[in-house]
């Protein structure tokens, strides 16, 4: 398997390394080929897999070019069965699926969202360069291609107009590792204010254009102005520096209020802290292929709101959350009153409901579907060009 595990790539890196620890549950040998960068920071934990480290030698932290990686690459690979490639726009996978098809290695496509038509908006040049030079072969050589959903797979089906080889396969984690309970005084550690004479809407994910964070304190704003007992935690790594500032800039009065605070990368402890502790959840996306941390949320009870471009529409249908139109702040605000006004029987109902959802994105439940893609990949070998 091809992954980062630099905490600041998000829930894709999450997922991969979790998938890993289920393919060695099921009896595999699993090799996870990193290529690190000196800015990717805190690492996930994978002293239990085992692991080779590769630096990058130049080009950007996005794009990973390793000499020794490559070599790796073009004198090993034959030793394995099927290649995982976790993402687009990388070097190291682009290179690999060039190694693959070279060796008659198959390998299955992880695209995380790449196919999304907002992913595709931001950075547009930079992603086009790299497709025409690179990643539309990776696209082509793919044995299968992993979606996370329906929405998912219509979008690489339009986008490769190939049917046969995309399969739909949700993420899956450790459900338990989720919930086990961190100390509480973490959380009050984190904040400026009195966490129990206040109320904390948690914003936990990737400070970035198409989360939707304006949106969202865009909604905090006018909810402040309803009951002042609310708070607004931002929690997560500013992936686009401007965009951060310009929210630091023009929400500076409330931030200087102690009434939102930005808090940045966390460890893990304290973001299971920042779930078992906070009021509601809201992930107010444009796009999302999964949303890990509204697994992570509901795994410790803790009531989601999100856009209807998060693809969890099993909130409604279970009564475990919230789903709102995307870019509209009232919805949003409508949502919180909603929660808020419920009697404390239907609060804890919805906080069950939502904790009994979780298991259904236990890997317990799903990794046959990974299992039987593997086997698929590894009977049909690799795409001829």
């Amino acid at each position: 398997m091809c992954v980062r595990i630099d905490k600041k790539s998000g829930g894709g890196s999450v997922a991969a390394i979790e998938l890993a620890r289920v393919f060695v549950a099921a009896g595999l040998e699993v090799d996870n080929w990193i290529v690190v960068d000196p800015s990717d920071g805190d690492l996930l934990n994978v002293q239990d897999l085992r692991v080779e480290i590769f630096k990058t030698d130049f080009g950007s932290s996005r794009y990973r070019f390793s000499i020794d990686f490559t070599k790796a690459l073009r004198t090993r690979l034959r030793e394995y069965d099927v290649v995982i490639l976790s993402g687009l726009y990388l070097y190291p996978n682009s290179i690999a699926s060039y190694y693959c098809g070279k060796q008659g290695v198959p390998y299955i496509l992880f695209p995380y969202d790449s196919f999304n038509p907002e992913k595709l908006g931001h950075s547009r040049l930079q992603k086009t360069i790299y497709r025409l030079l690179f990643d539309n072969a990776m696209v082509r050589g793919a044995t299968l291609i992993q979606a996370a959903n329906e929405a998912e797979r219509r979008q690489v089906v339009g986008y490769t107009n190939r049917t046969e080889n995309v399969f739909v396969a949700s993420f899956g984690f450790n459900i338990e590792d989720f919930s086990k309970k961190r100390p509480g005084l973490l959380f009050q550690n984190m904040v400026p204010w009195d966490v129990e004479h206040t109320k904390t809407i948690l914003y936990l994910a990737r400070v970035s254009k198409t989360k939707g964070v304006e949106t969202l304190i865009e909604a905090y704003e006018k909810l402040v102005r309803t009951d002042a007992c609310y708070r607004l935690l931002i929690v997560g790594p500013a992936w686009d520096a401007e965009y951060n500032e310009h929210l630091l800039e023009r929400f500076h009065e409330l931030i200087s209020e102690q009434k939102i605070h930005f808090s940045g990368l966390v460890s893990d402890d304290e973001k299971y802290a920042c779930f078992q502790k906070s009021y509601l959840y809201v992930l107010p996306s444009y796009a999302e292929n999964f949303g890990i941390t509204v697994l992570e949320a509901i795994s410790n009870r803790l009531v989601p709101i999100v856009t209807d471009s998060v693809p969890w529409q099993e909130l409604e249908d279970h009564n475990a959350g919230f789903r709102v139109p995307t870019r509209d702040a009232d919805a949003i605000l409508r949502a919180v009153l909603c929660y808020a006004n419920l009697p404390e029987q239907k609060r804890k109902e919805m906080k069950e409901n939502a904790f009994n959802l979780a298991f259904k994105f236990d890997y317990g439940s799903i990794a046959k579907v990974y299992l039987e893609a593997l086997r698929k990949a590894a009977g049909l070998g690799a795409v001829r060009s």
